[in-house]
């Protein structure tokens, strides 16, 4: 500005010097002043020409950063582009003996590239570390830009927040982290988020008012992903057995484990036990008769003789005449007197409502941005069209992986037709994310790759399982396109319902933490003023109405006909009968038995002979369970229990690894603890406050409870549950207490306990940091037909611990975690421009 400036004020000050002030320069005027007019207007020309060249100078230094940055842009793109192809390469690589064989075939190569790619592969760490980075170069007019990632060739089981292997299961809240079931997964209760992966083999299910609309699905989704099943049967017990160093039991002992800091007090006891003590009886044997002579008293009787006076009677045979009487039947006929009745017409009166219909006001809220889920739909659906465009291109480079019928030139071509749509797919997912989103553009690139299917002519000839794949791939590309042109008109908004269903603390925190994808306020709702017309009712009134009514008139006489018995007359008959006739009495000599009082007999008796012999019998006796030893060790290292674990709990200070071949009971809080007793989460006890990490926490304690059979919380856990760790049940379930699974996993079934003692088995709350993997249907809460926990906890809060996480590093894993087949992936970083010439 100076140097433009500085000629400018040259200029003027000349003028002011020659020409007097207020007068007006006029050629011809004076004739000593037309020096001065040359002199003015070469310096106003140098001033000119300096300006448009200082102009000039700036134009061309603009000009050349904007080309730097675009030359850095395409050799950064061109990094990114090659080290994603290497990535699908090791993704779609084959395990040997848990080695990822494209990484291995990398590291041994000279040079480490990864195989058909120039990126470079190093490990990171030791030599049986799992961690390597593979980096890429993009070079584009002499500037070249460094990509690099880091992956870990197999993945931990910890980096799963709910994973089960042969049950569908079920899941609500707000949970972080992985989440797969080989199974159907069903959400329950209205507004879960789960902003991590979701999958499930067998397709999603909503229930207990949940519904796509209400359930928000922010990470990726896959309701139809692959069966996962190494992850829990490759678990080796003996191989744990093997690997515990800080202590492993396998004798036949119960154990009793308490967390208690730096150090595990692990008490074993005999288990209860019914056994067979022998036991010395005696008994009478019988071994014949014997004769003894007795003598005992009985009493003395004597005959008496009595007199007695009999009756004496005979037997007379007499004549007698008797009357028996004769009936006959006779027909009489009645007569009695019977009501007639008549139907006649008979008027009423009845109150009837009048309705009529009255316009009353109603708000309903619907989405200021195109639909209810956000405007998001179609953004999704145009990502997992990208992921899939990837994976159909990296199936395309392999030859060998088309059935052998296609050349090498043309496995090329068809690796250039689909890079070009993932051109365009990359091109929309930034149109569909930019705020206002550019529907129009969006739609046009989806549009050209469709039309640009018809160009493909290696599609009739790609063999039938590249085929499928294509098909379904434009199949997908078609619904994408109806997405964007739905969402673009608008026809897919959402209406919210009046004021009084609308969840106002959940609409503030939307609003407070806008779209995922930035503060685009794709959730803002807007409010909609209209009249409805209801009925009701208006007044009553008396309406006349008729009915028919039987009325009695009078009687008349009806005969009827009867048959009656009547006595006739009485019928004279003689008969013969025999009669008993006194004739006097006679005297009877008789004797009776009268005791005279005892007298004493001796007589022989045969007596039973019995000896007392020994005998050796079995009397089954309980055996109580009793401590057999304590163990006090570090808690570190791996600690391995043969049997069943019957109570669990404690404060955690350390890197831990519990496993039993049997079952586990937890039943207390696990928490972890550094060397000042800070808890690593906050408000574990208290529900109403969020459940967060404690910054002052300064430890790197992590837990992984492994066993054979069933994880379960007793109902002796305190109302306010926490517990820090990795629960893997390898054949059973993780669940509460008494609560039962059918063998499909279909069906939650309680114990004759919890039905006959429900208050006993109902917990307020469970807080959980760490993942759970089971073979079945984990189960914290059982929810009846109205929506009520009968058993279980009735809040709960699963959140996953940083430190377990490959993509964090995985700074703290618990000793000998179990690893599956599959890579995880960091993010892409990018490093300083490098030079050429190197």
């Amino acid at each position: 500005m100076q140097t433009r400036a500085g000629p400018s004020r040259a200029a003027t000050e000349v003028t002011a010097t020659l020409r007097p002030p207020g007068d007006a320069l006029c050629i011809g005027e004076r004739p000593g002043e037309s020096g001065t007019a040359l002199i003015f207007a070469i310096i106003l020309t140098v001033s000119v020409g300096a300006l448009v060249m200082a102009h000039m100078g700036e134009v061309n230094s603009e000009r050349r950063k904007i080309d730097s940055i675009m030359h850095r842009q395409r050799a950064t793109e061109r990094a990114v582009g090659e080290l994603e192809r290497a990535r699908n390469i090791v993704n779609a690589a084959p395990y040997i003996n848990g080695k990822n064989t494209a990484l291995w075939a990398a590291i041994h190569s000279d040079p480490p590239y990864v195989p058909g790619t120039e990126v470079r592969v190093e490990r990171v760490g030791p030599t049986e570390s799992e961690w390597h980075v593979l980096r890429a170069t993009g070079s584009f007019q002499n500037i070249s830009k460094l990509a690099q990632v880091f992956v870990r060739q197999r993945s931990p089981i910890t980096s799963f927040n709910l994973f089960v292997a042969d049950h569908p299961v079920g899941v609500s809240g707000t949970p972080t982290g992985q989440i797969h079931t080989n199974k159907e997964l069903e959400f329950m209760f209205p507004y879960g988020t789960y902003k991590d992966s979701v999958s499930a083999c067998d397709g999603y299910k909503f229930s207990a008012d949940a519904t796509p609309d209400n359930t928000r699905l922010w990470g990726p989704s896959n309701p139809a992903a692959a069966p996962m099943h190494n992850v829990l049967s490759s678990i080796s017990f003996s191989s744990i057995a093997t690997s515990a160093s800080t202590l492993c039991v396998t004798d036949d002992l119960l154990a009793e484990v308490a967390f208690q800091g730096p150090q595990t007090q692990v008490d074993l006891y005999t288990p209860e036990t019914r056994t067979l003590v022998p036991r010395t009886g005696y008994r009478r044997v019988f071994t014949g008769f014997t004769d003894e002579t007795a003598r005992r008293k009985v009493m003395d009787y004597v005959d008496v003789p009595y007199r007695i006076k009999v009756p004496q009677y005979t037997e007379v045979t007499e004549h007698v005449t008797i009357q028996s009487p004769v009936y006959t039947w006779h027909t009489v006929t009645t007569a009695r007197r019977e009501p007639i009745y008549v139907d006649q017409m008979e008027h009423y009166y009845e109150n009837e409502e009048v309705w009529g219909t009255k316009l009353v006001a109603r708000t309903t809220y619907e989405s200021d941005y195109v639909t209810g889920t956000g405007g998001m739909q179609a953004l999704q659906a145009v990502k997992d069209l990208y992921e899939q465009a990837k994976g159909l291109a990296s199936a395309a480079a392999t030859v060998d992986s088309i059935e052998g019928s296609i050349a090498v030139a043309g496995a090329v071509n068809i690796e250039i037709d689909l890079q070009k749509e993932l051109d365009d797919l990359d091109y929309v997912i930034g149109r569909l994310a930019r705020h206002p989103t550019d529907y129009d553009g969006a739609e046009a690139k989806l549009q050209d790759s469709l039309d640009r299917r018809t160009d493909h002519d290696w599609i009739g000839w790609a063999g039938p399982v590249l085929t499928v794949a294509i098909n379904d791939f434009y199949a997908k590309l078609a619904q994408a396109k109806e997405l964007v042109l739905a969402e673009k008109t608008g026809g897919a908004k959402a209406d919210y319902g009046d004021l009084s269903q609308i969840d106002l603390e959940l609409l503030a925190s939307i609003k407070a933490s806008g779209s995922q994808y930035g503060n685009t306020g794709q959730y803002e709702l807007k409010a909609i003023h209209d009249y409805v017309e209801i009925p009701y009712i208006m007044s009553s009134k008396l309406v006349r109405k008729t009915r028919l009514k039987r009325v009695k008139t009078g009687e008349h006489l009806v005969t009827y006909t009867d048959k009656i018995r009547r006595f006739s007359h009485n019928e004279t008959k003689h008969v013969l009968r025999k009669r008993r006739v006194y004739n006097g009495d006679a005297w009877e000599m008789r004797t009776r038995r009268v005791p005279r009082g005892y007298k004493v007999v001796t007589e022989v008796v045969q007596v039973p002979v019995y000896t007392t012999t020994p005998y050796t019998y079995y009397e089954e006796v309980i055996v109580p369970r009793a401590l057999a030893r304590t163990e006090v060790v570090a808690s570190q290292g791996v600690i391995y229990i043969e049997k069943e674990i019957e109570r669990l709990g404690g404060d955690l200070e350390g890197q831990l690894t519990l496993a039993t071949n049997s079952r586990m009971q937890i039943t207390n809080s696990v928490r972890y603890v550094d060397s000042s007793s800070r808890t690593r989460m906050l408000n574990g006890d208290n529900p109403a406050e969020k459940y967060e990490s404690n910054p002052d926490y300064s430890g790197n304690s992590v837990l992984l409870l492994i066993s054979r059979g069933d994880v379960t919380y007793s109902k002796d856990v305190p109302q306010r549950f926490e517990i820090n760790g990795t629960l893997v049940s390898t054949t059973g379930k993780v669940a509460m207490e008494g609560l039962e699974v059918s063998s499909d996993g279909s069906e939650i079934m309680l114990s004759s306990d919890v039905t006959a003692n429900p208050s006993d088995y109902v917990k307020e709350s469970l807080r959980r940091l760490g993942g759970v993997l089971a073979a079945k249907r984990p189960v914290a809460a059982y929810v009846d037909s109205t929506n009520t926990i009968v058993a279980g906890f009735q809040e709960g809060s699963a959140l996953m611990d940083a430190n377990l996480l490959p993509e964090n590093g995985g700074v703290a894993l618990p000793p000998c975690t179990p690893q599956f087949d599959r890579p995880t992936w960091t993010l892409c970083t990018l490093g300083r421009k490098i030079d050429v010439s190197n």
